[in-house]
């Protein structure tokens, strides 16, 4: 990963110097063959040599004009010398950032970052601090070093006193000197994201180096791309942290959701009905105790259902069709309950997510079973209209209706817990009701 100075000149910067030195000869040359084309011009012309005339016309044909191709030359010499230094450092400034970017642990770009200067600065030393903002002080980090720089490290110990106060005040100048008890001059470089200060870089000079204004731009260049690439290298785990833990969080909201809504009313319902049969007084008929022993049956069966639906959803996350499922689950939902369903789908189905699938499948039990208890129907119907990025699901009955706008929240906490879930997934849910007139459930939800 590391690279030489030789290695950081690009190919268009190797090009604009040959065409640079091509010039500085050239325009010597120039003038040498002007000065002796115009004596020769004169002499073959019978011209002597200390005629006033001749010396008139050397001066101007042999000097004048080569002198200002010379002149001019020399200016578009240095315009592209001034050229080529930008190219190097825009290729030295790209190929900087690509390094940078490859490093993904802590570790390998501290050491990169303290390295990069003294393999291409006239630096010895350097040093990384990074700033802890809650105790207000830099804390050191890593250090780098040439072999010749000698056995005494720059770190590990905080800046203080004089140069801690520097660095601090200094923030808005990206570099910056930053003189020192060592005997090589100090600069530091302050590492800054987003307006806020991530860390110093604290280099320290060869004995009798200096920075070129050029080199110290460069490095003040460097600097934000190092603040930036430190901010985020420091802060990512933390976030796919946090992002694990909300994903959790989540995970076991709708896992207890789902205890809640479909278990927990199955399994009371269970319980009451097996101590409506124990508690029975007198025998009942062996028919009738038949027919309620089934539908328990059949509750535990769809309970135990719901159960393997729900372990398939945690342990996959390839597609579902909603459209195969649905007619044998309302069919399983009508035949415990002894109340008709009716089903219908338009448009053309497609696999969805078993997340999703779960939710809607939660969505109709709620609605069906909020049907069959409140709104003294004869029947419901539930039905399926998919668009192209649009499913909407609609859950109709023929009972007796209400005000929405009259019924106070509380009386329909079912209701506001489903909103609330068809919100999360980026849907709406419309409730329509008249009294006297049945009521509609309209989930719309983005495919």
């Amino acid at each position: 990963m590391d690279t030489t100075r030789q290695d950081l000149l690009p190919v268009s910067g190797l090009t604009l110097r040959v065409s640079h030195d091509a010039i500085l000869r050239a325009r010597w040359l120039i003038l040498g063959l002007g000065l002796i084309a115009a004596l020769a011009v004169e002499v073959i012309e019978g011209h002597r040599l200390v005629d006033a005339s001749l010396v008139a016309e050397v001066l101007l044909l042999g000097l004048t004009i080569p002198g200002l191709c010379w002149l001019l030359l020399t200016i578009l010499a240095r315009q592209l010398a001034q050229h080529s230094r930008a190219v190097d450092d825009l290729e030295r400034f790209r190929r900087f950032t690509y390094q940078l970017s490859q490093y993904q642990d802590w570790a390998g770009l501290a050491r990169f970052i303290t390295q990069y200067p003294t393999l291409h600065f006239p630096v010895r030393r350097a040093a990384l601090y990074l700033y802890d903002h809650t105790n207000a002080r830099l804390e050191y980090v890593d250090d780098w070093e040439t072999a010749a720089a000698g056995p005494a490290p720059l770190g590990p110990r905080p800046l203080h006193g004089q140069r801690c106060a520097a660095c601090l005040a200094a923030r808005s100048r990206l570099i910056h000197r930053c003189d020192g008890e060592t005997a090589g001059a100090g600069w530091c470089l302050s590492l800054v994201f987003r307006g806020l200060l991530v860390g110093v870089l604290r280099l320290e000079l060869e004995a009798g180096a200096a920075l070129t204004p050029a080199q110290a731009n460069f490095l003040g260049d460097l600097a934000p791309e190092m603040a930036r690439a430190a901010a985020i290298t420091l802060t990512l785990p933390k976030q796919m942290e946090h992002a694990q833990e909300v994903a959790q969080v989540g995970e076991r909201r709708e896992i207890a959701h789902f205890l809640h809504n479909a278990l927990a009313q199955q399994l009371g319902f269970l319980h009451l009905s097996l101590d409506r049969l124990s508690s029975d007084g007198p025998p009942r008929q062996a028919e009738l105790r038949r027919e309620e022993l089934e539908r328990l049956r059949d509750v535990a069966g769809d309970a135990y259902r719901q159960v393997r639906n729900l372990l398939e959803v945690l342990r996959s996350d390839e597609p579902a069709d909603l459209a195969t499922a649905l007619p044998p689950y309302l069919a399983s939902i009508s035949r415990r309950i002894q109340f008709p369903i009716d089903f219908q789908s338009s448009g053309t189905p497609r696999p969805m997510p078993p997340r999703l699938v779960q939710h809607l499948l939660g969505f109709i039990r709620e609605g069906v079973h909020n049907t069959y208890r409140h709104a003294q129907a004869s029947r419901a119907s539930v039905s399926l209209e998919w668009l192209d990025r649009q499913l909407t699901l609609r859950i109709r009955d023929d009972g007796i209706g209400f005000d929405p706008a009259r019924v106070a929240p509380e009386g329909h906490y079912g209701l506001a817990m489903m909103r609330e879930d068809v919100a999360q997934l980026g849907g709406a849910l419309e409730i329509h009701s008249t009294p006297q007139a049945g009521t509609e459930l309209r989930f719309q939800l983005p495919l």
